[in-house]
């Protein structure tokens, strides 16, 4: 399956959290929520997804200089979720979603790209 759409990000709540939003385009329908923040007392990032199917998770990040990615683990309905953000550069993010069974299986494998125009 192929999907497109667009998504705006912006710092709120005096700069402390970045709020992205996504709407997709083909197929039409589907708007997804993000918050990010980064918590300097437990040394990583956090992230709360919800999108209009119902979906939801919270995610624990950790940020590797050396390959510019944000990786982040976290569960939703009883699989492990990591999500791979890497910066290809300052314009272009390139990110793979990997769900995984309790027994190691993996359930699904999403990549994607966000690219500032």
């Amino acid at each position: 399956m192929r999907a497109t759409g667009r998504g705006e990000a912006r710092a709120t709540l005096e700069n402390r959290y970045v709020e992205f939003r996504t709407s997709s385009i083909d197929p039409p329908g589907v708007a997804e929520l993000q918050v990010m923040t980064y918590d300097a007392q437990a040394g990583a990032y956090r992230q709360w997804v919800f999108d209009s199917d119902g979906y939801r998770h919270e995610a624990r990040g950790r940020w590797n200089a050396a390959t510019s990615t944000l990786r982040w683990e976290g569960e939703a309905n009883g699989a492990k979720l990591a999500i791979d953000d890497h910066w290809v550069s300052p314009d272009r993010l390139e990110w793979t979603l990997t769900r995984t069974a309790p027994d190691g299986r993996v359930l699904q494998r999403i990549e994607g790209v966000v690219a500032r125009q």
